[in-house]
């Protein structure tokens, strides 16, 4: 994931792998790719589709990166829901940032992955969405924007009929279908049929399956050749927070910053006169060109600053450090050591 964001360095991969741990089975993002098996992102720990959504694209995303970058990997077919929060036609609209679909879609389709998503209401999704997608399945709905474009793209005003309706009752009586449908009901339009037709869903089978509990899906995997046990533990390892990431949080995007201003003042503290002010302003001259980017307020740039200040001496980056020559009556300031 780190290799998605321009702003993370080579110093930020030493000091990561510096800490990882010596397994040598660790499961590399690349096996999902070369591995014929099918691969399936349980994204279910959170409720929240946007986190969601931005997991998975994370991931898309690293399937993208890898096809670029090497020859040796298995095209799949990638199934991913709720594409009408990403593609929002509103947000595309206002950036007129239309080009990440392109962006998104076409490597992929011409390294020969299929792709099967899912919308909630097609109303939300770009329209330029459809440019790259001949085959639809509906299922019912009330929704008069949904409806409108489910009709245009499903050509339901122009089906043709047999001499028995007239066009103006067939396009009606295929809406009302879509509105009237029941559940296990969709509407089919394929791109090697030139009519849009009806179909069902046969899901008895799927609605009497008694779910597993854990140790019939851990043996049930394993007869596949997966150890589910292993891999958990795994993953969980590989996840661990850094020391970095502990102790910066949502400020841990300045770590490049801050080695470098605790290394340059850490010659200085040598010579002493360490105060705070000066630490202050040096902290504020490593973060400027960053910080700047985020938020071109000087008030909360210096607020910022002083955040980072605080966590460096809550964390023990920085430890007061008073002169040892200093008497008992005198008052002094306060100076610090890295």
């Amino acid at each position: 994931m780190i290799a998605l964001f321009d702003e993370f360095s080579n110093q930020n991969f030493i000091v990561f792998n510096s800490i990882q741990s010596d397994d040598v089975e660790k499961i590399n993002f690349e096996d999902f790719i070369k591995d014929d098996r099918t691969v399936v992102v349980d994204l279910s720990i959170s409720n929240d589709y946007k986190k969601q959504l931005f997991l998975m694209f994370i991931i898309l995303s690293k399937i993208i990166h890898y096809t670029k970058s090497s020859d040796e990997f298995t095209r799949k077919i990638i199934i991913s829901p709720r594409l009408d929060l990403f593609f929002d036609t509103w947000y595309l609209d206002k950036s007129s940032n239309y080009g990440v679909i392109d962006k998104f879609l076409n490597p992929l389709i011409q390294e020969g992955f299929g792709m099967i998503f899912s919308v909630n209401q097609i109303k939300y999704l770009h329209r330029n969405f459809f440019n790259y997608f001949d085959n639809l399945v509906a299922f019912k709905t009330s929704d008069k924007a949904d409806i409108a474009i489910l009709s245009s793209l499903m050509n339901l005003q122009e089906l043709k009929g047999t001499g028995f309706y007239s066009s103006s009752r067939n396009a009606s009586y295929q809406i009302a279908y879509l509105m009237s449908m029941k559940n296990n009901e969709i509407l089919v339009k394929r791109s090697d049929i030139n009519q849009v037709f009806p179909a069902k869903i046969d899901s008895e089978d799927f609605q009497e399956i008694i779910p597993m509990n854990k140790e019939e899906i851990l043996e049930y995997m394993a007869r596949q050749g997966y150890d589910l046990k292993s891999t958990e533990k795994k993953i969980i390892e590989q996840t661990k927070e850094t020391i970095f990431e502990k102790d910066f949080g949502s400020y841990f995007v300045f770590l490049e910053e801050i080695i470098k201003f605790l290394k340059g003042i850490k010659t200085v503290d040598k010579v002493g006169n360490l105060y705070k002010s000066k630490i202050k302003e040096d902290l504020k001259k490593c973060i400027y060109q960053k910080a700047i980017k985020l938020t071109k307020d000087k008030k909360k740039l210096e607020e910022l600053r002083n955040i980072l200040f605080d966590i460096l001496v809550k964390q023990g980056y920085l430890v007061e450090n008073h002169p040892k020559t200093a008497g008992g009556s005198e008052a002094l300031r306060t100076s610090y050591a890295v």
